[in-house]
């Protein structure tokens, strides 16, 4: 009697466990349909950036690349046309095979240089490469300036550096890395499983996301460590100091072989004003890095700081230079090129 009591009481719990499951599948179902067709509403920095990895993006099978453009696509992504050519880059269609009088210069980056947020004719690639075609037309030189952005989103230096080994067939006369206080950061290798199936189809996982991550946020301002994720990057136990190291090796053996100059342009981190900017040893390594390769380096910082901080970024919610700063950058590269360096 007394066995029959507790394996009632057993199969009740378990009922009521199946039942609340079943309730919490159904509602989350109901919940992802709505997030379908309400996300205009609700899209914002972090669902948009969502979008931008599950339409835009692929996984790589290049060693060391987590993921890649896919070809040919097109979005509205933050309000701004974002498209790829048949490369896969966000640029205009350019011929592989160059004419004898262009130059042609490659950049490499993340999504501050990708242009997140502006329209492709205000990236400071864009802009760069209309400054070098009007000066070269005032002065009758005769070259034809081609600057091709192959910027992905969440890329790392050493990511930046394993893609344009693939695009040397490009043969770029130089090559600018936009380098970013995060670019330390270990090369993550995203496997093709179902949560990743899930996280790329779901509306629910965006959502979701975006509600911890600003919380984590909030979390974080009350200590004041908006930048201590960007500096446990370089520390000893993470690597990040190595990791810059031996991609710019990298950088400088594929710059020998193929005969192209390396210019690294340092965009800071865009917060508080850049008061207090806790990142300058993160600057001053790159450009030691810099020095010891070789390559020619801009840091953008002191151009930059001379604005305020809604001037030069898209919002505070999303502290990615607007067609503002893209262009102080572009003026910055511009007149170290225009020198002669």
């Amino acid at each position: 009697m007394e066995s029959n009591i507790i394996h009632n009481k057993k199969r009740g719990i378990f009922a009521k466990v199946i039942l609340f499951f079943t309730v919490l599948i159904f509602l989350l179902l109901i919940l992802e349909v709505i997030l379908r067709f309400t996300y205009p509403l609700y899209s914002n920095f972090n669902t948009e950036m969502w979008k931008y990895s599950k339409d835009i993006k692929t996984l790589s099978n290049i060693p060391n690349v987590s993921h890649v453009h896919v070809p040919n696509k097109h979005e509205i992504l933050y309000h701004v046309d974002l498209s790829t050519n048949s490369l896969g880059f966000r640029d205009y269609e350019y011929l592989i095979n160059k004419s004898q009088d262009t130059k042609r210069i490659l950049v490499l980056g993340d999504s501050v240089t990708l242009g997140w947020g502006v329209n492709l004719s205000n990236t400071y690639s864009k802009v760069l490469e209309r400054m070098l075609n009007n000066q070269s037309q005032s002065i009758n030189e005769k070259i034809k300036y081609e600057i091709i952005n192959t910027a992905v989103g969440n890329y790392n230096a050493e990511m930046e550096v394993n893609m344009l080994e693939q695009q040397i067939y490009l043969k770029p006369d130089a090559v600018i890395l936009g380098f970013f206080p995060n670019d330390g950061e270990n090369t993550i290798i995203i496997k093709d499983s179902l949560i990743y199936k899930l996280k790329k189809s779901l509306y629910l996982y965006p959502f979701f996301w975006d509600k911890y991550t600003k919380l984590s946020y909030l979390f974080a301002s009350r200590k004041g460590n908006y930048t201590s994720v960007v500096h446990s990057y370089y520390s000893n136990e993470y690597g990040g100091k190595e990791n810059l190291k031996r991609s710019f090796l990298k950088l400088k053996y594929l710059s020998e072989k193929n005969n192209f100059k390396v210019y690294v342009v340092i965009i800071p981190q865009f917060y508080n004003e850049f008061k207090g900017y806790d990142l300058n040893e993160i600057h001053s390594y790159v450009m030691e890095l810099c020095k010891t390769e070789r390559f020619i380096c801009v840091d953008t910082f002191d151009s930059l700081k001379s604005y305020s901080l809604n001037e030069i970024i898209i919002s505070y919610e999303d502290a990615h230079p607007n067609a503002i700063g893209h262009k102080i950058i572009a003026e910055k590269i511009f007149e170290t090129i225009k020198n002669g360096k």
